[in-house]
């Protein structure tokens, strides 16, 4: 029945089997894994008071589990029936096969151990409505009723309760032994379901009128077994329950009136505030061997603060010292933001480095901005092709910290954490590399706060805040995002790779409330599918970056139909997401549009000749200006002059604005220049993606001289179950382009346009954040329509009513 996925940290995601979902409403299970007591329970934060509570709570609805069988099998007419669940009756009172004594004593053994002394606590009022309802529905003089309260209400639900209770059991180092009565019950309980079904099937096969019912009282017992478990939650104890993380009203007002903090100081502050340094608040999907003894999957402030002083302490033994600037490349997770912690509170600054980017533009990036040394570690060397080229040419300039054991309690200079000023250099981070060579963009103490400092006591929606960051942990917006993250105390989910199964797994384990993550991840997820109603707990989706393609948009919201897609749209100059649209299922935003400036942002669109503020609905150049702008580019002064325009920093983007509403429409570099006006890729996307069976579509401009003619390919990824419809879906998509380029007022002749129908897009090329660099794309377009790299594709069709071309199995899995 529950499906049990080992995870790399140890913990398990306990789930149903396709069984019983025609029993349980839809998202209904979702609910109930997204309980609070049970994602505490699954991520380690649940602690020994509540879970001794959770003890006392159950057992006083589990005492009486016989009588609800009894109460059951009395009212069953047909022996084979009664004998069937007696099979049951035997196991709770003698433990059958696998143990030899009954399970309630098995059960009053775990609480011993733990120390959960039955009737110490009273009883709650979730646990007495739990209770109440059970008996009634088995002692109706309908079977039928009890054996959907036990089987969808018990038995069939199990896993999704007893495993996070084991979970957490285990994250307490409890003895084996009291570990015992909930293995056995995931193991054995399955089948004790499965009769119960059985028995359910054949009634209903009988009268088939009274399947609602059944439905109705299984959805009314999980709802009572939730409002049990939340209430346990909300119930304080004699020794105290174990405080939330959030950061408190009055420690955000000291952080909000601190005129000195910062980006290199912020972590001091919330340490000097926090009533819950000891509390863990950051959970990670892999887990941490920074520091000698046991790996660490969950980290507190006081955690953040010994990585950070062990980080620190290492560094000076290798000679950094105030100002230095340090070249790192490190395990995508927590160890980028440790290593920024750890050089900021010297008075250093990291440039962090992707360990994703393409080799050449690492070892090139390396040398235009004079780094000698990289840090890394093992993990890194390992996967990264531009780490391990690095080394290769210069293996007396990489230091790997995994190799070294780092001191857990370091004496470190009384100067420590140097205090910085407000234009202390704290970080360089790269660009996505879209218009060339990705540049160094300066972060500094005060700049690069600003953004943070104006969400101080906004961000945490309410007390149940639960963020999940799948970004790109060394850039510059998973710096911002962890940093709001330790300066709120929201329980934080890291995760390191940017994959779309991965985030799936993630949400469903976590339960987040919110998740960031770049566009290309949200694609990823769509690809995979998404269920109606699969992640019921998110409430916000922030998509960090370019403006994300509407059909994507509208794939997540169906997947969290009461939620809210975000568009916050940024680059690394801007130091923060200076744009903000939002849609729901009920009202998508408008397609490319990326929404109003923030509170602390003026946008214009400019003439990329004049200079001056084009007219609403003109297309042209964007422009920001905000605080949070970067200062320039890392020892590049000409092209830190050439991005400023009369005060405006220039994004690189064109787009228009009209009613005050701003909308992207392509990069400046991406720009396609047609006979009869400019066409737009990132519009020419929009239109192909709203072609039924699209998922995702890629648009660039090639030379037709060095491409039979063709002067606009697509290449569009099908969803799954069009995978072999690929002639058709080109047929569809072409007219669709055409049409778009009508719209902008050019006629492209037949041949100008191609449509590629793809198995995958491995092999575009990509930047580090996942971004398509569409200036490398534009030599590898040429060679794919020029009939090389066939194996890619599955049909290219350059024309309306052109004759089939199919170039590849659609037998590719994805």
């Amino acid at each position: 029945m529950e499906h049990l996925d080992m995870r790399a940290d140890g913990r398990n995601d306990y789930m149903l089997s396709p069984l019983w979902t025609d029993l349980f409403p839809e998202g209904l299970l979702g609910q109930l894994r997204a309980n609070p007591f049970l994602v505490a329970c699954r991520n380690g934060a649940v602690s020994l008071d509540q879970l001794r509570h959770f003890l006392i709570q159950h057992h006083y609805y589990s005492q009486y589990f016989t009588r609800y069988l009894c109460a059951l099998m009395g009212s069953l007419a047909d022996q084979g029936e009664f004998k069937a669940l007696s099979h049951n009756l035997t196991e709770e009172l003698s433990g059958g096969d696998s143990v030899d004594i009954s399970h309630a004593e098995l059960y009053r053994r775990s609480m011993d151990l733990m120390a959960a002394a039955p009737r110490s606590r009273p009883l709650l009022d979730g646990t007495r409505q739990l209770i109440d309802a059970m008996f009634r529905h088995c002692r109706s003089s309908d079977p039928l009723d009890g054996l959907a309260a036990l089987c969808l209400g018990a038995e069939a639900i199990v896993p999704l309760i007893y495993g996070p209770v084991l979970d957490a059991l285990r994250s307490h180092n409890a003895p084996a032994e009291a570990e015992h009565f909930f293995v056995l019950h995931i193991e054995e309980d399955e089948q004790h379901a499965i009769v119960m079904r059985d028995i359910i099937d054949r009634m209903l096969g009988e009268r088939p009128y009274l399947r609602s019912r059944v439905i109705a009282i299984g959805e009314e017992m999980v709802h009572l077994r939730m409002n049990m478990l939340v209430e346990l939650v909300g119930q304080g104890s004699g020794t105290g329950q174990a405080q939330g993380t959030l950061t408190s009203p009055e420690a955000l007002q000291a952080l909000r009136a601190d005129a000195s903090l910062g980006s290199a100081n912020f972590l001091d502050r919330c340490l000097a505030l926090s009533t819950t340094a000891d509390q863990p608040f950051l959970f990670l999907d892999r887990p941490l061997h920074l520091l000698q003894g046991a790996p660490v999957s969950a980290l507190g402030l006081n955690d953040l603060q010994r990585h950070r002083m062990a980080l620190a302490d290492w560094y000076l033994q290798q000679g950094v010292k105030p100002g230095d600037v340090v070249a790192v490349s490190v395990e995508d997770g927590l160890m980028p933001m440790l290593h920024y912690l750890a050089l900021t509170s010297l008075g250093a600054a990291i440039s962090l480095m992707n360990p994703a980017m393409p080799a050449e533009f690492g070892l090139a990036y390396m040398a235009e901005n004079g780094f000698e040394r990289l840090v890394t570690d093992s993990a890194t060397l390992a996967t990264s092709a531009f780490v391990r080229q690095w080394r290769n040419q210069a293996p007396q300039a990489v230091l790997d910290v995994s190799l070294s054991h780092l001191d857990p309690a370091p004496q470190l200079p009384a100067w420590w954490p140097l205090e910085p000023e407000d234009s202390t250099l704290v970080m360089l981070s790269h660009t996505s590399g879209t218009t060339g060579l990705p540049k160094a963009v300066r972060f500094e103490h005060r700049q690069f706060f600003m953004g943070k400092r104006a969400r101080i006591g906004r961000f945490a929606e309410g007390p149940d805040e639960r963020l999940l960051t799948a970004l790109p942990q060394s850039h510059s917006a998973a710096i911002s995002h962890l940093e709001t993250a330790i300066l709120h105390g929201i329980p934080t989910y890291v995760l390191g790779t940017q994959d779309g199964q991965a985030l799936r797994e993630a949400i469903r384990y976590f339960q987040p409330t919110t998740v960031v993550a770049f566009p290309r991840s949200y694609v990823l997820l769509v690809d995979g599918g998404i269920h109606p109603g699969e992640f019921p707990g998110v409430r916000r989706w922030f998509a960090m970056g370019d403006a994300s393609h509407q059909s994507h948009v509208r794939a997540i919201l169906d997947g969290a139909p009461q939620s809210r897609f975000i568009d916050a749209f940024g680059s690394s100059e801007l130091g923060m997401a200076l744009f903000r649209s939002e849609s729901t299922r009920e009202s998508l935003a408008d397609q490319r549009s990326i929404g109003r400036p923030v509170d602390i942002a003026v946008a214009k669109v400019l003439d990329p000749r004049s200079g001056e503020e084009v007219k609403p609905g003109e297309v042209g150049l964007l422009a920001v200006r905000s605080p949070t702008v970067t200062s320039g580019y890392w020892k590049q002064p000409q092209k830190t002059v050439e991005a400023w325009r009369g005060g405006y920093f220039l994004t690189g983007d064109v787009a228009y604005c009209r009613d005050g509403e701003f909308f992207q429409i392509d990069r400046a570099v991406d720009v396609i220049e047609a006979t009869g006006g400019a066409l737009y890729t990132l519009q020419l996307e929009e239109a192909a993606q709203q072609v039924e069976g699209v998922c995702d579509v890629t648009v660039v401009g090639v030379d037709p001289a060095h491409a039979e003619g063709t002067r606009v390919l697509a290449i569009v990824l099908p969803e799954r179950q069009a995978l072999d419809q690929a002639a058709t879906l080109a047929a569809r998509v072409l007219p669709a382009l055409h049409q778009a380029a009508a719209r902008r007022g050019v006629t492209l002749a037949d041949g100008e346009l191609a449509v590629a129908v793809a198995s995958d897009l491995a092999f575009l090329p990509v930047g580090a954040t996942g971004k398509v660099l569409k200036r490398r794309l534009r030599g590898l377009a040429e060679t794919l329509l020029a009939g090389e790299h066939e194996q890619a594709l599955l049909h290219l069709q350059r024309q309306a009513g052109e004759s089939e071309r199919p170039l590849a199995s659609t037998g590719t899995e994805r």
